[in-house]
């Protein structure tokens, strides 16, 4: 089996059957068929993000920061679970900050841009979900995310000892988008490693452990890994969400013992202590 839009009866709006909520339930994961004009913005960052990752490493390295929170990050920055299998891949971080953050940005601009207009566009795909997920739970509020969610590009050096450039994993947060220009991305779905397949108008949304929280244990995260086709430059594009720590993080569902509690430090340490990352990361 292969999972494609097609899977889920996806209607070309941007939601698919039921909602995207529904068919995470449902399936444990959902794919959005973007429209065509957030179809493009994704595009155009695409091609801006091959062109960065095209140049020399010293060049790239000029947008690096110290903590590798933001901005440009070298190949084996990061693990998933075990730092003897760091993953194969560099990437840039594009946080609401980003732009007066890192160094050098002037000199990025263009792919700055593109990166601020996908961030700006899946964001409001992602305000479209949690408002699904806030209904569902008789959430009578909104919940916060934008200041604490960030795009990652990928890309892929060309290895050819490795069999995974990502280890199995899950993206320690509330919820990922991805979309990826080439296969190797698996999801492990009752102990099966599925093969995912992309168009060019496809997101997909997994969860993560962070919703598992908030869900009182009804939404598993969806573990998931990278396998090693040869293909040298793929690019994936990931929008990782959490909610905003700057006020209390209330679960959906309420403790077994009544507790309200607040999973705010839960947040904010889970990729940390996941991928090996600074432990100012989310402070970036």
């Amino acid at each position: 089996m292969t999972i494609s839009a097609n899977a889920l009866g996806g209607t070309g709006t941007g939601l698919g059957k039921g909602g995207v909520f529904a068919a995470i339930r449902r399936h444990g994961y959902a794919v959005i068929r973007l429209g065509a004009r957030q179809a493009a913005v994704q595009s155009r960052l695409c091609a801006s993000a091959a062109e960065f990752f095209a140049l020399d490493t010293a060049a790239k390295m000029r947008y690096a920061t110290d903590a590798r929170n933001a901005g440009y990050r070298p190949v084996r920055s990061a693990y998933a679970r075990s730092p003897e299998y760091p993953d194969v891949n560099e990437s840039f971080l594009y946080w609401t900050t980003t732009p007066r953050r890192i160094p050098r940005g002037r000199e990025a601009a263009a792919f700055l841009d593109c990166l601020a207009d996908y961030r700006a566009m899946v964001a409001a795909v992602v305000a479209e979900i949690m408002a699904e997920i806030c209904r569902h739970y008789g959430h009578g509020g909104e919940l916060p995310f934008a200041e604490a969610s960030f795009v990652q590009v990928n890309s892929y050096p060309e290895d050819r000892e490795r069999e995974f450039l990502q280890e199995t994993h899950e993206d320690a947060v509330f919820l990922s988008t991805i979309w990826a220009s080439a296969d190797g991305l698996e999801l492990m779905l009752d102990g099966e490693a599925v093969p995912a397949a992309f168009a060019g108008d496809d997101l997909l949304v997994m969860p993560g452990s962070i919703m598992t929280d908030m869900t009182g244990g009804e939404i598993p995260p969806l573990y998931h890994r990278v396998r090693n086709h040869g293909h040298e430059g793929r690019k994936s594009v990931v929008y990782f969400v959490n909610p905003e720590v700057d006020r209390p993080v209330r679960p959906f569902v309420s403790a077994p013992d009544g507790r309200d509690v607040d999973i705010r430090q839960r947040v904010l340490r889970n990729p940390q202590e996941f991928f090996g990352l600074s432990a100012d990361f989310m402070d970036h």
